[in-house]
């Protein structure tokens, strides 16, 4: 977490606040900072708290938040519930502006945290009899442009509220040059001191400042329509550009020029891969040189533009994962034709010709695996070839693919079930997975709501049961000091006609 003076304002008052347990809740757009910000401060609590993840989604009900609630508390004399021992509890609930409005007016959770907030209690669902909750607090983020507009005023009115604005682009210099600074200069890196005077810096002609330029450039030319309702860019997609950056090491970039063409590689996948038409791609190529000539002048543009400009994590074979660019489409072809080769050697065969749209597919995918958190959303019609070469690239980095079967009776009970079992084999297991779903996998609108949880915070309400929990818990607490690097990626692949209109996933789904 690189610190602005902005963020450093909140942090001081959301410190003071929850040290007297008044609640606290951000206002403001997506990819602003507000669970980034609430999430350091819970990660630094003292031992006597405990904490506790509530996400909201549209279907959220008051019952299932009770039993969210209730889950890490324990009785104590009497009507009292409170955390185990002397611990502390935090609530933080994310995108609490999330649930339906019923048609009175009213949100359901909202009223039960109401309910709480005003008397200090709520009631027992099967006895009737009231629970006096003690030693909990709330923090709470709302995206005002997602969800309803506004929550009850009853219930705001117990929060302090603070706005989280988008950061000023001196903040988003500091940030971003912070994170590419610390990086070419670690020792553990071996970058060639030449790098250094391309670095990001605060002088204006600097790396992170042609970033910035070209994300203020994309961001007012590709504006959202009614065909092209994803082009939504924030900060999100300039921390993807970095992160690519940021898989380059002094033995995979050697030149200035080279750490020039991972990022224009970098940008043209974050930007240029959500773009519809061809006219959008040459507009994107256009900013690009724009922005390569004022900041990097003395640099040859038609070596800095030469093509292909492919960086991928298996150029110099499966098995040797450094992030280098392709030299040719030829050497490229080679490598994926023996990795489909083997793939078909252990799998059922997939008889694919790799042409050169396809294999800078497979690319793509491969590139987001290999990322902190990757998920992709693959769009293209039926038979385009989604399915496989995701499978090829997956199998490339060395990853399993976890798909549920469909039945006449599957229902979102089957989907939980699976969702669990994903969960035990990725965490308890240790096995890299990717979670590969179609829009055929999705037979009711609400198991998107389990895979938005899945995608936001990871945390899927009642997934297991409490001894099961004991257990898990149990079974990974030898290994927590260590840090395991499979998580799971998912994939969703909705197929859909030239009709725009018929894609119809929510943009919380989509998670670059």
């Amino acid at each position: 977490m690189v610190h602005t003076s902005e963020t450093v304002r909140l942090k001081f008052f959301i410190d003071l606040l929850m040290h007297k347990r008044h609640p606290v809740m951000l206002v403001g757009t997506s990819g602003c900072g507000k669970s980034a910000l609430l999430n350091e401060k819970l990660n630094s609590l003292p031992e006597e708290y405990a904490v506790c993840n509530v996400p909201f989604n549209f279907y959220t009900t008051s019952e299932l938040l009770q039993r969210v609630l209730e889950r890490p508390l324990e009785k104590k004399a009497g009507k009292n519930y409170a955390p185990p021992g002397n611990k502390k509890l935090v609530y933080f609930i994310d995108d609490i502006n999330m649930p339906m409005v019923d048609q009175y007016g009213t949100v359901q959770p909202h009223t039960l945290i109401r309910q709480h907030m005003d008397y200090g209690h709520w009631y027992d669902r099967t006895k009737h009899t009231l629970k006096d909750i003690h030693n909990v607090q709330y923090v709470a983020a709302m995206n005002p442009t997602a969800g309803s507009f506004t929550i009850n005023p009853r219930l705001q009115r117990h929060f302090s509220v603070f706005a989280v604005s988008f950061p000023s682009m001196e903040s988003l210099n500091l940030i971003y040059s912070s994170l590419l600074d610390q990086h070419l200069k670690s020792t553990a890196m071996k970058f060639n001191p030449t790098l250094i005077r391309i670095h990001c810096t605060l002088d204006d002609r600097a790396l992170g400042a042609g970033a910035l330029q070209l994300h203020q450039k994309v961001t007012s030319t590709f504006m959202p329509t009614a065909t092209k309702f994803h082009y939504i860019f924030n900060l999100r997609d300039l921390t993807n550009i970095f992160q690519g950056l940021l898989f380059c090491t002094g033995e995979t970039v050697k030149a200035p020029i080279e750490l020039l063409r991972c990022w224009l590689h970098e940008t043209q996948r974050v930007y240029g891969d959500r773009l519809l038409e061809e006219k959008d791609l040459e507009i994107l190529t256009k900013l690009q040189v724009d922005v390569t000539k004022k900041i990097f002048e003395e640099l040859d543009e038609a070596e800095v533009m030469a093509k292909p400009n492919v960086f991928c994590h298996f150029a110099r074979g499966i098995g040797e994962p450094r992030y280098l660019p392709i030299k040719t489409w030829d050497d490229l072809s080679a490598i994926l034709q023996d990795a489909l080769t083997t793939y078909n050697e252990l799998n059922a065969a997939m008889n694919l010709v790799l042409f050169e749209d396809a294999m800078a597919h497979v690319c793509r995918i491969n590139r987001i695996l290999e990322c902190p958190r990757g998920n992709a959303l693959l769009v293209g019609v039926g038979g385009s070839g989604k399915q496989s070469l995701a499978r090829l690239a997956a199998f490339i980095s060395g990853l399993e693919v976890f798909q549920i079967t469909l039945t006449k009776d599957y229902s979102i009970q089957e989907l939980r079930s699976d969702l669990a079992n994903l969960y035990v084999r990725a965490g308890l297991k240790n096995l890299g997975t990717v979670f590969l779903m179609t829009d055929a996998h999705v037979p009711d609108e609400k198991f998107l709501v389990l895979i938005n949880d899945l995608l936001a915070s990871g945390e899927i309400p009642d997934l297991f049961p409490e001894d099961e929990v004991e257990n898990i818990v149990s079974s990974v607490r030898n290994e927590y000091p260590t840090p395991a690097r499979p998580t799971f990626t998912s994939l969703l692949l909705p197929k859909f006609s030239h009709d725009s209109s018929s894609l119809s996933i929510p943009s919380r789904c989509i998670v670059k």
